[in-house]
């Protein structure tokens, strides 16, 4: 499973905001739902279980580091689970001038 996240800055906006984005399915065709994993720990708690590749955690701290994985369960039950990947916030960001203000790892 690949996984991807979708930085979004938008003009007028104070806090940082995300979505977390990744591709998945089955390899028998299965149709498959997904438990998202995120939170500030390397043990990051179970936040949704959704058919939608894509996440909205909401407003995100800075100068903070947060943990998530992605496990697909096919309609048998059968659950692969992704990498853990973690991202850290930058203190802040001028609204004016467009930066990245994310560091993003593979764990």
């Amino acid at each position: 499973m690949k996984s991807i996240l979708l930085i979004i800055i938008l003009c007028g906006l104070t806090s940082a905001q995300t979505v977390l984005r990744w591709s998945g399915g089955d390899a028998g065709g299965d149709d498959v739902i997904y438990e998202v994993y995120f939170g500030k720990t390397g043990l990051p708690p179970l936040v949704s279980i959704q058919p939608d590749t894509c996440y909205f955690p909401g407003t995100l701290e800075y100068k903070t580091r947060y943990y998530w994985l992605i496990v697909n369960i096919d309609k048998h039950g059968l659950r692969t689970p992704g990498p853990l990947w973690h991202f850290e916030t930058l203190d802040g960001f001028d609204i004016n001038e467009p930066q990245p203000y994310l560091i993003i790892d593979k764990k």
